[in-house]
């Protein structure tokens, strides 16, 4: 920690302290609204009709990344049978049968509930992303305490 604060001190706005682990989950500001899409759309010059694609291109290729990440690090990808699975738990089994193994242990999948948006008629009959309740395949990188 310390040689990476005199390194990059003067990049750094504050430090966190005395956690083990620490899980940020959060929205984009952008994406959290059907404007937002809109706009990141006019950004990217995407037509609002290849959105579903260009969101499913955009999945496909997280997903690619991750597989090939776990690969290259030896960390196993285990798929979860339900979102109701204490991934904690299943961690630290894990952790048991690996001892002293530093870093990431295993990245876990599991469809959960999510947020997603799909392309609707407004009531101009005019066709834009709205944001619904849906299901999506999560990863949560795991690795001891």
């Amino acid at each position: 920690m310390k040689s990476f604060l005199s390194r990059f001190g003067s990049f750094v706005l504050f430090v966190l302290s005395g956690f083990d682990r620490l899980r940020f989950h959060g929205e984009s500001r952008l994406l959290n609204h059907g404007r937002g899409v809109l706009s990141y759309l006019w950004q990217q010059d995407i037509l609002i009709k290849d959105f579903p694609d260009h969101a499913q291109q955009l999945t496909q290729t997280l997903r690619q990344r991750t597989v090939e990440l776990a690969k290259q690090q030896g960390v196993p990808l285990l798929p979860l049978d339900s979102p109701n699975t204490d991934k904690e738990a299943t961690a630290l089994q894990l952790a048991q049968r690996q001892p002293g193994r530093l870093g990431r242990i295993a990245v876990l999948s599991c469809v959960e509930s999510c947020s997603i948006y799909r392309l609707r008629k407004n009531a101009q009959g005019l066709i834009e992303p709205r944001k619904q309740p849906g299901k999506c395949l999560h990863y949560t990188p795991r690795g001891p305490k």
